[in-house]
Protein backbone atom coordinates (compact mmCIF):
# COMPACT_ATOMS: atom_id res chain seq x y z
CA UNK A 1 0.00 0.00 0.00
CA UNK A 2 1.30 3.65 -0.93
CA UNK A 3 -0.31 6.71 0.08
CA UNK A 4 0.91 10.22 0.63
CA UNK A 5 -0.47 13.98 2.22
CA UNK A 6 0.94 17.08 2.07
CA UNK A 7 0.46 20.48 3.81
CA UNK A 8 2.09 23.81 3.70
CA UNK A 9 2.07 27.33 4.18
CA UNK A 10 4.07 30.73 2.38
CA UNK A 11 4.43 34.34 3.10
CA UNK A 12 5.16 36.93 0.50
CA UNK A 13 6.70 39.85 1.60
CA UNK A 14 7.13 42.03 -1.27
CA UNK A 15 9.22 39.87 -3.50
CA UNK A 16 10.90 37.46 -0.83
CA UNK A 17 8.59 34.11 0.00
CA UNK A 18 9.11 31.75 3.02
CA UNK A 19 7.19 28.61 4.26
CA UNK A 20 7.11 25.39 5.82
CA UNK A 21 5.86 22.26 4.06
CA UNK A 22 5.61 18.89 5.17
CA UNK A 23 4.69 15.72 3.67
CA UNK A 24 3.91 11.82 4.84
CA UNK A 25 3.98 8.78 2.78
CA UNK A 26 2.86 5.54 3.69
CA UNK A 27 4.72 2.95 2.09
CA UNK A 28 5.10 -1.05 1.85
CA UNK A 29 9.04 -0.77 1.29
CA UNK A 30 10.29 -4.33 2.59
CA UNK A 31 13.41 -6.85 1.96
CA UNK A 32 15.09 -9.33 3.77
CA UNK A 33 18.56 -10.56 3.95
CA UNK A 34 20.30 -13.81 4.72
CA UNK A 35 23.77 -12.88 7.18
CA UNK A 36 26.43 -15.40 7.79
CA UNK A 37 27.65 -14.57 11.39
CA UNK A 38 29.82 -16.90 13.97
CA UNK A 39 29.35 -16.99 17.70
CA UNK A 40 32.43 -16.40 19.24
CA UNK A 41 34.36 -17.29 15.88
CA UNK A 42 33.71 -20.56 16.25
CA UNK A 43 30.16 -22.00 14.97
CA UNK A 44 28.97 -20.28 11.54
CA UNK A 45 24.86 -19.53 12.21
CA UNK A 46 23.07 -18.44 9.21
CA UNK A 47 20.42 -16.25 10.23
CA UNK A 48 17.40 -14.23 7.86
CA UNK A 49 16.94 -10.37 8.33
CA UNK A 50 13.82 -9.06 7.57
CA UNK A 51 13.49 -5.25 7.26
CA UNK A 52 10.08 -3.03 6.59
CA UNK A 53 9.91 0.62 5.97
CA UNK A 54 6.11 1.58 7.13
CA UNK A 55 6.34 5.32 6.45
CA UNK A 56 8.42 8.29 5.54
CA UNK A 57 7.93 11.75 5.19
CA UNK A 58 9.56 15.35 5.05
CA UNK A 59 9.75 18.65 6.75
CA UNK A 60 11.26 21.98 5.24
CA UNK A 61 11.31 25.28 5.03
CA UNK A 62 11.12 27.35 2.08
CA UNK A 63 12.76 30.06 1.12
CA UNK A 64 12.38 32.38 -2.34
CA UNK A 65 12.61 35.37 -4.41
CA UNK A 66 9.11 36.24 -6.71
CA UNK A 67 9.82 38.39 -9.79
CA UNK A 68 6.58 38.91 -11.94
CA UNK A 69 4.69 36.03 -12.44
CA UNK A 70 8.47 33.39 -11.83
CA UNK A 71 9.45 32.12 -8.17
CA UNK A 72 12.58 30.60 -8.08
CA UNK A 73 13.01 29.10 -4.42
CA UNK A 74 14.48 26.52 -2.36
CA UNK A 75 13.64 23.73 0.51
CA UNK A 76 15.37 22.05 2.71
CA UNK A 77 15.08 19.93 6.10
CA UNK A 78 14.43 17.09 7.95
CA UNK A 79 13.86 13.26 6.67
CA UNK A 80 11.84 10.90 9.52
CA UNK A 81 11.60 7.53 9.08
CA UNK A 82 10.48 4.28 11.07
CA UNK A 83 12.04 0.98 10.26
CA UNK A 84 12.43 -2.12 11.60
CA UNK A 85 14.38 -5.44 11.35
CA UNK A 86 12.32 -8.67 13.08
CA UNK A 87 14.67 -11.39 13.30
CA UNK A 88 18.08 -12.40 14.30
CA UNK A 89 20.61 -11.10 15.05
CA UNK A 90 19.03 -8.08 16.86
CA UNK A 91 15.36 -7.15 16.31
CA UNK A 92 14.79 -3.80 16.73
CA UNK A 93 12.93 -0.41 15.65
CA UNK A 94 13.95 2.73 14.72
CA UNK A 95 13.03 6.41 14.55
CA UNK A 96 16.10 8.36 12.66
CA UNK A 97 15.18 12.16 11.64
CA UNK A 98 18.06 13.24 8.92
CA UNK A 99 19.09 15.94 7.41
CA UNK A 100 19.25 15.15 3.73
CA UNK A 101 16.54 16.76 1.28
CA UNK A 102 17.86 19.44 -0.76
CA UNK A 103 16.08 20.94 -3.83
CA UNK A 104 15.44 24.30 -5.69
CA UNK A 105 13.04 24.71 -8.01
CA UNK A 106 11.60 27.88 -10.59
CA UNK A 107 8.19 28.23 -11.38
CA UNK A 108 6.59 30.09 -13.30
CA UNK A 109 2.57 30.80 -12.06
CA UNK A 110 -0.36 31.03 -15.14
CA UNK A 111 -2.65 33.35 -15.15
CA UNK A 112 -5.60 31.34 -16.51
CA UNK A 113 -8.51 33.17 -15.47
CA UNK A 114 -7.34 37.20 -16.04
Amino acid sequence: MVGSAQIGFNQQMGAWVWGVEADIQGSDINGSHSVLRAALGLFPNLSGVTQDMDWFGTLRLRGGYAAGNWLFYGTGGLVPTIAGNVGPPTPFLSIKPQVQTIRSELVYKFNWGR
